[in-house]
């Protein structure tokens, strides 16, 4: 044997040996993420809870919503908390308890696990309405999304919890879970307000709005789907209208608008992520009988292209700043179900080197050309990357 040779083999080995040594790194990072997360409180600072402060409460009952607006983006974009100044307190945001109860069933070895995080979010349900749904917890103010008292019932938070409780009976099927899944349709289809075309249907966010936000439409189209391939829900034909229209709506690109308005014609990663989510989760006769190759064929190609920059998912096309963990555990998510593990562990990598507290455990909120937005949320941050991580995990579980 030569001495080239033998170099060679010796750079193999270590090379081999570095990437074992990193793997083992990288997973303790991860486990430790998850198992101080579990240790830590449900209650957390929001995104958008600036009107939580019992001194700005006051100012958002007079309505002015350009002047809440500014005070909830002040609040979201100034890179450290200030929230403790105002005096808003951490509370439990029931979206986050949906993301954590579908991370939890990816890696339980028994309903006690999770039954009593399933047990909190009956008690979080929103009190009014009949049918089962839940909403924020603050008072919601945007120009462009709407805007919502605390508390109220929207698409987006029934649906995460709606898409656990799917997962928890798949896992854990039990009548009254049952019953709360179809309750939870019956808000769908019988509260959320539609919008009618000639092209078919589109879900509203609310059962007090009309717009027509294609991300929480196809959020909605999923449930129902799903919900449909357990039960006999005789839904299909609402169904159909609802993706006829969201294929009608997608971009020569591949992409979607966030809505359907004059201002709300911008394209991001994670809601991308939504609307192709959708359409992959669709049988294959479904596919065929509406043509829906090309639709996601042009999806997936421009999800995975124009939303990866330098080993990192960027928010918005073309833009390489800002870098936003929801971004981020959505992306892992998207690679790790489609079996892309390889890929998803560079952009968790990056994410422990570039938005990671190690001393908190946390992860920031996200990172710009100059700086870094430090706030530890715990639903927008903490959560998703709880479930992002989980199905990380779970999927190398499932090939070892």
């Amino acid at each position: 044997m030569t001495s080239h040779v033998i170099l060679e083999i010796k750079y193999i080995l270590s090379k081999i040996i570095c990437n074992r040594a990193q793997h083992t790194m990288l997973e303790t990072k991860i486990n430790k993420f998850l198992s101080e997360f579990d240790t830590k409180s449900l209650k957390g600072y929001s995104v958008y809870d600036a009107f939580n402060s019992p001194l700005l409460k006051h100012i958002g009952k007079f309505e002015f919503k350009l002047i809440n607006v500014i005070i909830t983006q002040t609040f979201k974009r100034i890179p450290f908390n200030i929230r403790g100044l105002f005096g808003v307190k951490k509370s439990v945001n029931p979206k986050s308890l949906g993301l954590i109860l579908k991370a939890k069933l990816l890696l339980s070895k028994s309903e006690k696990d999770v039954k009593p995080l399933y047990n909190l979010i009956l008690i979080e349900k929103n009190k009014e309405f009949q049918n089962l749904c839940w909403g924020y917890n603050w008072d919601y103010y945007t120009l462009r999304g709407g805007t919502f008292p605390k508390g109220f019932p929207n698409a987006i938070v029934t649906y995460f919890i709606g898409d656990a409780l799917l997962d928890y009976y798949l896992k854990y099927p039990s009548e009254q879970l049952k019953n709360n899944l179809l309750s939870i349709r019956d808000y769908f289809i019988e509260d959320i307000n539609k919008t009618t075309s000639e092209y078919g249907i589109c879900f509203s966010y609310s059962s007090i709005d009309h717009k027509e936000i294609y991300n929480a439409s196809a959020l909605i189209s999923r449930y129902l789907y799903r919900l449909g391939n357990l039960f006999d829900t005789s839904d299909k034909a609402l169904l159909i209208k609802s993706i006829v229209y969201l294929k009608k709506a997608q971009n020569e690109d591949g992409s979607w608008f966030y809505g359907n308005a004059l201002n709300q014609k911008w394209v991001d990663s994670f809601h991308t992520e939504y609307l192709l989510e959708f359409f992959e989760c669709l049988d294959k006769e479904l596919i065929e009988e509406l043509d829906l190759e090309e639709l996601l064929s042009k999806a997936q190609l421009y999800y995975l292209k124009e939303f990866y920059f330098h080993k990192v998912c960027n928010y918005f096309p073309k833009k390489k700043y800002p870098i936003n963990v929801h971004s981020v555990a959505s992306r892992i998510i998207y690679l790790s179900q489609n079996n892309k593990t390889n890929e998803a562990k560079e952009i968790i990598e990056w994410a422990f080197n570039n938005l990671y507290n190690n001393r908190k455990f946390a992860f920031y909120f996200e990172k710009n050309k100059y700086l870094v937005n430090k706030n530890l949320y715990h639903r927008w941050n903490q959560s998703w990357m709880y479930l992002a991580l989980c199905f990380y995990k779970s999927k190398n579980i499932n090939e070892a």
